[in-house]
């Protein structure tokens, strides 16, 4: 088994994500199973942690969506008759992963959430946009190099320039 985790990171100190309200929303509506199976990702790796099920520690049961509670605070934040939006960045190499990011934002527009994808050429281009602060959203990975959660942990949301920190925690 490896110690690597697949993500979708938020930026929670500006653009729609800084509203705790939409990232609770995501998490509601997200399908982690399904999504997991579209990406062609073995479903019994699914986590509802940062830190892989390959570390030392208890497996936390993986909740299903719940895709009242998405809704209703998918409409707390419509204003004016105009749905929340979220840009999500990402690289896709293979048809399936695709279509696993068109399958989600379908199932995110049917809660009443506007997500736009924005595809990405390519690894740098993508960092490049969360490590400047200029992504809302992105779907990222980690993968660790021992079995320590504090590699990954200290990589992903140190509050030093360096690192992977696209968070801004």
């Amino acid at each position: 088994r490896e110690l690597v985790v697949f993500f979708i990171g938020f930026n929670v100190s500006s653009g729609p994500t800084a509203d705790v309200r939409l990232r609770r929303a995501f998490r509601l509506g997200l399908d982690r199973t399904a999504f997991a199976r579209g990406m062609l990702i073995d479903t019994s790796l699914v986590t509802d942690s940062i830190i892989p099920d390959g570390f030392p520690r208890t497996p936390r049961t993986v909740p299903g969506p719940d895709l009242p509670g998405a809704r209703a605070l998918f409409k707390e934040l419509t204003v004016g008759g105009k749905r929340p939006r979220l840009r999500l960045d990402y690289t896709a190499g293979r048809q399936e992963i695709q279509d696993a990011f068109v399958a989600l934002a379908e199932h995110f527009a049917a809660l009443g959430l506007e997500l736009t994808l924005n595809r990405q050429q390519n690894l740098n281009q993508l960092m490049a946009l969360q490590e400047q602060g200029r992504s809302d959203a992105w779907f990222g990975g980690m993968q660790a190099d021992y079995p320590d959660p504090d590699g990954l942990l200290r990589t992903l949301f140190r509050s030093r320039a360096q690192g992977a920190n696209g968070f801004r925690y």
